[in-house]
């Protein structure tokens, strides 16, 4: 007797994630098939009459069963699309985000419009995860020299897994530390950070699949949301080189509060806020006005 067909399973799959509450139930039921069989969504499609034996039957409901259980989606699937390259991801980094790609997309537009210069470029990337920034940067700036920093070797671990699978593993420099690398007269021209921005009270209200799974020293910005922010602003002045830039992704709310701050500590412009395509702030871009280091260490 045959077994359930490709269209069944897929089916059956919708329902099962439909009654867990799953808003993209079709969709994820079709990558968890789609990977359980080794096919592409086309191949789904043309081969919809395709009977599957009892493993694969079992891959597929090991992976619907997962995600019943409120375990996140690219968790499961082990890759998350950033920059349109994949990401292997786990549960020791959090999972890349489309807002984080307005960082890079205003990263990248500062670059471009630098006079032309053939002296590489310095990147540091502050709380690299699973080093989407490090290496999207690296990919797109030639002269681009990163280094990217983590305080969890596991996170660090995913990354250079990440920088070999995209190439660029010998023009990143992995470094785990708190925030800034332990080399004191290194200087920078950029320094980049998508720092944890969550109100610790806050944790306990996030969805299921994000507080119970994602590394929470990746989410919890202390009693406010604002404790890594302050830390980069107060520290980042002495990191960088003349006419260095702070960019740094933000919560929707916290502009203001983080706009006050470094004008407390002085040595900034005004900062530039740039919007995620939700219209809501995202992105917060930092000039030196008189930077404590003048030249390379």
């Amino acid at each position: 007797m045959n077994g359930p067909r490709i269209r069944d399973a897929l089916q059956f799959a919708t329902q099962r994630l439909k009654n867990a509450r799953i808003a993209s139930a079709r969709l994820e039921a079709t990558a968890f098939v789609a990977e359980s069989l080794g096919l592409t969504h086309t191949d789904l499609i043309l081969q919809a009459e395709t009977s599957l034996d009892a493993h694969q039957e079992e891959r597929i409901n090991d992976l619907v069963t997962r995600r019943e259980k409120g375990e996140p989606f690219f968790y499961i699937l082990g890759r998350r699309e950033f920059w349109s390259l994949d990401f292997k991801v786990g549960p020791q980094v959090l999972s890349p985000r489309p807002e984080t790609e307005i960082l890079l997309e205003q990263f990248l537009h500062i670059v471009r419009n630098r006079p032309a210069d053939d002296e590489p470029i310095r990147l540091l990337d502050i709380g690299t995860g699973s080093g989407c920034i490090a290496i999207c940067s690296a990919l797109e700036v030639e002269q681009l020299q990163v280094t990217a920093v983590d305080i969890s070797t596991e996170a660090l671990r995913i990354a250079m897994e990440n920088a070999n699978l995209h190439k660029v593993a010998d023009r990143i420099r992995f470094v785990c530390a708190d925030l800034f690398p332990p080399y004191e007269r290194e200087r920078f021209h950029f320094i980049l950070s998508n720092p944890p921005y969550i109100a610790s009270e806050d944790i306990p209200g996030l969805p299921a699949d994000i507080r119970d799974y994602e590394p929470h020293g990746a989410l919890d910005g202390g009693c406010d949301g604002l404790d890594f922010y302050r830390k980069i602003i107060s520290n980042a002045k002495s990191r960088l080189l003349a006419g260095g830039v702070l960019m740094m992704e933000i919560g929707e709310t916290q502009a203001e509060a983080i706009r006050q701050f470094a004008s407390e500590q002085g040595g900034y412009q005004t900062p530039d806020i740039y919007k995620d395509y939700a219209g809501k702030d995202r992105v917060m871009v930092f000039n030196l006005i008189n930077p404590q280091a003048q030249s390379v260490g």
